[in-house]
């Protein structure tokens, strides 16, 4: 009959695979939930999604602005344009129309500018004008991460020498957001 006794440095291995056993479960129950995933989230992975997040936003309202100040850029030069074409038409009619006219380019450029805004309106209405993100993106990431207690166990066991794949996206915060279902895909 086969017994544990058969196998050879039973008497060895038992004692570290129960401590081992014993560690992860110590890691898996109380270190790792309650310990280690809010050191982590409040002093590393917070602040990087945090300060990612900011950036992402910068670049994305800058890209944004440029846009709008580029049509507006060139939709004046075309109103310019027309006006300059205009100028010599109305110096034909001598300088009192000239003068009388004056008064009604102020309500024309008042007008132009009220046009321009509705045509930059128009055109960016259908553009997102925001990133494509829920409010309380970075925490909604890191508990939907966190959410394997295994993963996170196993990092805690290894003393973060070892990174599982769910932890990974955690840890480079600082350099990408992490795209998600629930929370919402900076990328887009």
């Amino acid at each position: 009959m086969f017994s544990l006794k058969d196998i050879p440095f039973i008497d060895s291995i038992m004692p570290v695979a129960l401590a081992i056993l014993a560690w992860f479960g110590l890691n898996f129950f109380i270190i790792a939930p309650n310990i280690i995933a809010p050191r982590l989230t409040d002093n590393i992975w917070y602040p990087a999604c945090t300060k990612t997040l900011n950036k992402a936003k910068t670049a994305f309202y800058q890209k944004y602005r440029s846009e709008i100040q580029a049509f507006r850029a060139a939709e004046r030069a075309k109103q310019q344009q027309v006006m300059g074409l205009a100028s010599p038409l109305l110096q034909l009619f001598g300088e009192e129309v000239a003068q009388g006219l004056q008064g009604l380019g102020k309500a024309v450029t008042t007008l132009s500018e009220i046009e321009l805004r509705n045509k930059v309106q128009q055109r960016f209405a259908h553009k997102k004008k925001s990133l494509p993100i829920k409010k309380g993106y970075c925490g909604c990431v890191i508990s939907e991460t966190l959410q394997d207690r295994t993963d996170l166990a196993l990092y805690a066991a290894s003393l973060r020498f070892w990174e599982p794949a769910s932890i990974q996206p955690l840890n480079q915060l600082n350099q990408r957001l992490i795209a998600s279902q629930n929370c919402g895909n900076p990328a887009k």
